[in-house]
């Protein structure tokens, strides 16, 4: 077997991720040989992996309760000096639920609550690891990290304007920055706040921006801001403010979500996280002076854009570096130029026998000396696992075991013998381009027999990943084989992967896509073909009003969640939402791949390609979710389609969360909708139900009765 070194070289000829004049400063020859997992899937993989599932035994039908139970300890950081970990701990009923920041004392073995609130988020270590900075629902605040330390609330935030920590601030020892709209001067301002509450105004601006960076004496160096103006592309420049004057540094384009890193500003050098002059995001270095591209590193497989990094600055050379780079294809796969670092990584996997686990470390040590936070995302487990690794003495601990057990000591949640395996697998579509999802399979069941579900992501433009998800347990354990495929227009694949389906909804390219690997699966004796369902939420769930329009002899039954039923429609109300709410509304982006919605004559084109426009092919059931305070699809055109479909006498219905917005947000809320989809499944394409009791289950049964606003299916 061919080493990854000489794999690499040959990639490089390719370049998919590698511009013209790339040059890799960074990646080192790997002395590494291709194990099973750095290879496309293969019906060979899919054969073992159903033996696998065939050969356990058929699991107990568990309750939601302990389906969708998630850990009550989350949201784990390391301090910058190693010292400590923070965490968050939820407690109380669902309806007065709270949440507590704690410290970890790691050469003590001890922690201590600090306090408790009701919201808490984007908590920040200062860097002499003495204090935190954090946001509520309202303000932002700072606490010590001694025990008895008590939160102050420095300021209230503008929520409309997005007030929020946006940076760490790594040259000072005691704060984190700030960004806060003045509606005096109408100017967002960027402030350098301290633990004891003093504020100092580094730089304002009258434009909001998207990301902001110091230089090594922590002066404002550059910010990246989208252009805004009339008849814009989408583009973001990159920004020099360090003279008070903008200067553009650099323009990205509507297609580059790009990161500005960092700027040397005395050697003309910008490091950008981009898919500028490549079809995949990578780490690249501009020299602005030659206006050149070079590769700092890419993917070494070819196939994923750049997912994360853990960065490093050399406070003596004033540069800073990236010692490990994350890409997320069919797994989170960690790599380094560094031949001893990759071993460390190396040994982590193999100690923890995960095929995805993210890395943390600080900006400001030297990764070789300080503990890493290893976040282990294997999805064998129904919650994360946070482990400690120290790569001076190549010891990993998880110090925080017996909390999260005594924590979670009254919270059922699914063992691990009893999670279905989820796993990655590539098909190609019938115009021949590779394509990537994943597959879950039941546990003690004949696969060939059992009933295969298709659950299409939203968006379209995210994607799914390998993650342990709780919806797609809950139907393995009733018997059903899940595929949740990636078509082309999911992110993390590429430029062409996410952007070349311009119009291509209704029966496009889109839609065939999910219909390809379907019958990929079939082909390969996955699943029985009269015993079909297709599934999906928001854009997931246009796709299953275009699946049972388009191919209405495939799928048995498709339930909908906040369904779009014209996607130009949908697009054009979404982006008045954004503009409404102040946020970011990428109109040239939206326009790009959906459809110009200023063109009636193209929006009338594009409607005939819609699933309203076809609605009158529908021949098995339809059920239906809506939330009726959904402002991205708006209930009214809900519940039109539902009229429309059941005044042409179609197996219809209808259920309206009255207190939901875009997705079920309470308990009650949650477990209707899985109900309601368990039932719709079980009547159609005959998996196992757990019904619900309307004595034992009165409240679930009630709310459930109340909002079913149509019911042809008789599903209660």
């Amino acid at each position: 077997m061919k080493s990854l070194s000489k794999l690499l070289s040959i990639l490089s000829l390719t370049a998919a991720c590698l511009s013209g004049s790339a040059h890799a400063i960074f990646i080192v020859e790997l002395n590494e040989e291709l194990t099973d997992d750095a290879v496309y899937s293969s019906p060979s993989t899919l054969e073992k992996q159903i033996t696998i599932s065939q050969s356990k035994p058929i699991p107990k039908l568990h309750d939601y309760q302990t389906i969708f139970n998630a850990s009550n300890i989350y949201g784990v950081s390391l301090s910058p000096n190693g010292k400590y970990l923070n965490y968050f701990e939820k407690s109380g009923p669902d309806h007065k639920r709270i949440v507590s920041l704690w410290i970890y004392d790691i050469a003590a073995k001890a922690s201590h609550k600090l306090f408790s609130t009701k919201q808490l988020s984007n908590v920040r270590w200062t860097v002499d690891s003495q204090s935190m900075f954090f946001e509520t629902r309202k303000n932002i605040a700072v606490v010590g990290v001694n025990k008895g330390s008590a939160p102050q609330i420095l300021f209230d935030k503008n929520n409309r304007y997005h007030d929020k920590i946006i940076s760490d601030d790594n040259t000072f020892t005691n704060s984190v920055i700030v960004r806060r709209w003045h509606s005096e001067t109408k100017q967002y301002q960027v402030l350098r706040v301290e633990n004891n509450g003093k504020e100092s105004i580094i730089y304002q601006t009258p434009h909001r921006f998207s990301s902001f960076g110091l230089d090594a004496a922590g002066n404002p160096s550059i910010l990246s801001r989208y252009n805004e103006e009339d008849g814009n592309k989408g583009e973001k420049y990159i920004i020099d403010i360090a003279d008070k004057q903008e200067k553009i540094l650099w323009q990205c384009e509507w297609d580059d979500q790009c990161g500005a890193i960092y700027f040397d500003r005395k050697r003309q050098n910008l490091l950008l996280i981009s898919n500028y002059q490549s079809d995949l995001t990578r780490l690249a270095l501009i020299d602005l002076s030659s206006n050149s591209v070079k590769t700092v590193h890419c993917d070494p497989l070819n196939r994923a854009d750049l997912s994360d990094a853990v960065f490093q600055f050399d406070q003596k050379k004033k540069l800073i570096s990236a010692p490990i780079i994350s890409y997320h294809g069919d797994y989170i796969k960690n790599h380094s130029d560094n031949k001893e670092l990759q071993q460390h990584i190396d040994f982590i996997e193999k100690s923890l026998e995960t095929s995805s686990m993210r890395i943390r470390a600080s900006l400001s040590q030297d990764i070789n000396q300080q503990p890493w936070l290893i976040i282990d995302n294997n999805n064998a487990y129904s919650s994360l696992r946070y482990y400690l690794y120290q790569p001076t003495t190549k010891t990993l601990t998880r110090p925080l075991k017996s909390i999260v057990e005594q924590a979670n000591v009254n919270k059922p949640m699914l063992k691990q013998h009893d999670i279905a395996a989820k796993f990655p697998m590539h098909y190609t579509s019938r115009d021949g381009y590779h394509l990537q999802g994943y597959l879950t399979l039941p546990s003690g069941v004949d696969i060939s027999k059992a009933p295969l579900i298709t659950n299409v992501h939203g968006g379209p433009w995210s994607r799914v990943t390998d993650k342990y998800q709780r919806s797609t347990q809950l139907l393995t354990n009733r018997g059903y084989i899940v595929f949740e495929p990636n078509f082309r227009s999911s992110t993390g694949f590429g430029k062409d992967y996410l952007t070349s389906t311009k119009g291509e909804h209704g029966d496009g390219r889109i839609q065939r896509d999910i219909i390809d690997g379907v019958y990929y699966l079939l082909n390969n004796n996955v699943g029985d073909k009269n015993r079909l369902a297709i599934v999906g939420h928001s854009f997931g769930a246009y796709s299953t009003l275009a699946a049972l329009a388009y191919t209405p002899d495939l799928f048995q039954v498709g339930f909908a969640g906040a369904p779009p039923h014209d996607i130009g429609r949908s697009a054009m109300y979404y982006y008045r939402f954004t503009k409404q709410t102040n946020k970011y509304n990428r109109e040239y982006f939206m326009k790009q791949l959906v459809i110009d919605w200023d063109d009636k004559e193209l929006m009338a084109k594009h409607y005939e390609k819609s699933p309203a426009a076809h609605a009158k092919h529908i021949k098995k059931p339809l059920i239906m979710w809506a939330g009726k305070n959904d402002r991205r699809v708006f209930i009214a055109d809900v519940k039109n389609y539902a009229l429309t479909v059941e005044e042409m006498n179609k197996k219809v219905s209808l259920f309206v969360d009255p207190k939901a917005m875009h997705s079920p947000s309470s308990k009650v809320g949650i477990y209707a909708y899985q109900y309601l989809l368990e039932k719709s499944l079980a009547d159609n394409i005959g998996g196992k139900l757990k019904s619900i009791d309307p004595v034992k289950d009165k409240k679930l049964w009630r709310f459930i009765n109340k909002n079913m606003a149509i019911d042809h299916n008789k599903l209660l």
